[in-house]
């Protein structure tokens, strides 16, 4: 898990990067996923099928932040003792360029060990696209159902990529960042739309920062916030928002490792909308290097 560093005036929030997962059994029926590709030994269904942020997809590029999730709908093969079925799930993501395991789970339905009675019976498996994504990263998930009191087994595999959200404009002068982000703190993901929740708290979240010269040893970064009505009210106005850090440096290596969080929150009400929000991320010794964030936002 990542650490937060930097201390904003607003907030200080610790997250961790990566994918979240989830299994559950239902009854549903789709259309098939093109780039997919299925191994059946004994067990068999209905050909995959695919939701993105809970609408039907056939596309294996994601963006940063999605909600994928897989239906294997009316498993069969599964032997039945007494009516129940006794499934086994297994899935794993990894980056095909370094061939490295992003993420594996040797059973996601050991809260059905028990066994499970519905038929047709529908398995599905979900993750959020939280992975680098910046250096033409290229991944593979691969699904694994067993039959836990039989032989049979089924294998989908598909290969993906994730891109980054066009929700934020991003321009960097000699600082370099694995990933800025804008997150709901409230319903926990990554935002992805300009309409945004104004009861909600928000993050923009920045990791890997570097570039920075080194003064003794230590970095001296500075973040400033503007946000601006339509009307040309200006709602946030923070020339730097870590004061503290920026006059004591942070370790360059401690910047680069962790998270460097904003945290934002609205005055519900009649609002001038969109806002302009523009974030600078600088370093105080070298004016010539920085981020700048910039989206425009509709307050609801």
């Amino acid at each position: 898990m990542k650490r937060s560093l930097i201390t904003s005036i607003l907030a200080v929030l610790i997250l961790s990067q990566g994918c979240e997962f989830e299994m559950s059994i239902g009854v549903g029926k789709k259309d098939p996923i093109p780039e997919s590709s299925f191994k059946s030994n004994g067990l068999n269904s209905d050909p995959a099928t695919m939701t993105v942020d809970d609408k039907a997809s056939t596309s294996n590029i994601f963006t940063f932040g999605n909600v994928v999730k897989f239906e294997f709908n009316n498993v069969t093969g599964l032997k039945r003792i007494n009516d129940l079925a006794f499934p086994g799930m297994s899935m794993c993501i990894t980056n095909t360029l370094t061939d490295s395991t992003i993420y594996f789970s040797d059973d996601l339905l050991l809260k059905i060990d028990g066994g499970t009675d519905l038929t047709p019976l529908l398995l599905d498996a979900k993750f959020k696209t939280n992975l680098p994504h910046l250096n033409n990263e290229k991944y593979n998930i691969e699904i694994k159902i067993w039959d836990k009191k039989g032989s049979g087994k089924m294998t989908f595999s598909l290969p993906f990529e994730v891109k980054a959200s066009d929700l934020l404009s991003i321009e960097n002068k000699d600082l370099k960042y694995s990933n800025i982000y804008f997150w709901d703190d409230t319903d926990k993901k990554v935002v992805l739309d300009n309409n945004v929740n104004a009861r909600h708290e928000f993050i923009l979240i920045s990791e890997g920062l570097e570039g920075f010269d080194i003064v003794d040893g230590k970095a001296y970064p500075g973040i400033s916030l503007f946000m601006t009505e339509k009307n040309g009210n200006e709602i946030i106005a923070e020339e730097n928002l870590i004061g503290t850090t920026s006059e004591n440096g942070i370790d360059p290596i401690e910047l680069r490792d962790n998270q460097a969080p904003v945290t934002l929150s609205f005055t519900y009400g009649n609002t001038s909308n969109p806002c302009h929000l523009t974030a600078k991320i600088f370093d105080l010794k070298n004016p010539e290097k920085y981020v700048i964030i910039e989206t425009d936002l509709v307050l609801e």
